[in-house]
């Protein structure tokens, strides 16, 4: 189980590079839309705050998959370090019980934050356009 989770976060941290990647640039606010400064000014400063918070939510659950996937190899590392297959012992263990509880806690949060993608890149459209 833990190879095929870390298997779908490895192509989820793809995606949510790829739209870092679409995040690098900050939106600008047009001219020709908001003609008084004041305004103008006002529109930036808020499309700068919606800007920071897509941000940091990105930069959340990017460390989010990160910890899955360290935690994913742990569990790895056990099994092969303990010789998991032919020593069943170690499955009842209660630091490998540990272990993968918050394993399981971590990639269920960060697979089920992953649904938030779809929504964050139409913000983010939405917000050039608008803008």
């Amino acid at each position: 189980m833990s190879d095929l989770l870390a298997s779908i976060v490895a192509i989820l941290i793809g995606v949510s590079l790829a739209i870092s990647a679409v995040l690098a640039t900050p939106p600008k606010v047009k001219a020709e839309n908001y003609t008084i400064a004041k305004d103008r000014n006002l529109a930036q400063d808020d499309l700068n705050d919606n800007y920071t918070e897509m941000l940091s939510g990105q930069k959340m659950l990017f460390w989010f998959y990160y910890a899955t996937l360290i935690l994913a190899l742990g569990i790895k590392f056990l099994d092969i370090y303990f010789d998991g297959e032919t020593n069943p012992a170690l499955y009842n263990t209660y630091y490998f019980k540990i272990f993968t509880a918050i394993f399981s806690f971590v990639s269920c949060l960060s697979l089920l934050w992953s649904a938030t993608l779809p929504n964050l890149l139409h913000q983010i459209n939405t917000q050039k356009m608008k803008f």
